[in-house]
């Protein structure tokens, strides 16, 4: 769940900001000011400082509730694969928004279907051992699927049996 809270947050608040910086990048590529990877790398790399927020505080929030390792090597891990989640699908809500610019409501769905298949190929609703052919493959590319991987596999050593 974390894994797809992450995703989904960070992808619609790049997503949204889009519409809002389309008239200002236009001006600015008009008068020649700098070129267009230079805009998104700046704009991304400045939106990624506010975007640290959320994860950071799911995660604080999460970590001693989960009744898992304390240890500062799993709070290291568990903070750099939330941190990576945000950046990864923060990139896919620009890359959507690019893609998409002029209508918000599009851009909104397919970034939603995307979600939703990466979230089917994690393995946490689907058995990856008994889906078809098209669910594994795409679990093989899917950043969901390693993020819960991360989450999963390093932080819950100490899962009690019932």
């Amino acid at each position: 769940m974390v894994s797809n809270q992450l995703s989904f947050s960070a992808s619609l608040n790049a997503i949204l900001q889009i519409p809002l910086q389309a008239p200002v990048m236009n001006r600015e590529l008009i008068n020649k000011m700098y070129s267009p990877t230079a805009y998104f790398l700046g704009r991304f790399t400045s939106n990624m400082l506010f975007q640290i927020a959320y994860p950071m505080t799911m995660i604080l929030c999460l970590f001693w509730a989960l009744d898992i390792d304390e240890s500062a090597e799993n709070f290291a891990w568990m903070t750099g694969f939330g941190l990576l989640s945000n950046t990864v699908f923060c990139a896919q809500g620009y890359f959507l928004g690019i893609c998409f610019p002029d209508d918000e409501g599009a851009v909104k769905l397919v970034n939603l279907i995307l979600i939703m298949l990466w979230v089917m190929t994690n393995g946490v609703f689907a058995n990856l051992g008994t889906a078809n052919i098209v669910i594994v493959g795409l679990s093989h590319i899917s950043p969901s699927r390693y993020n819960c991987e991360g989450f999963f596999r390093r932080m819950i050593g100490n899962v009690p049996t019932i």
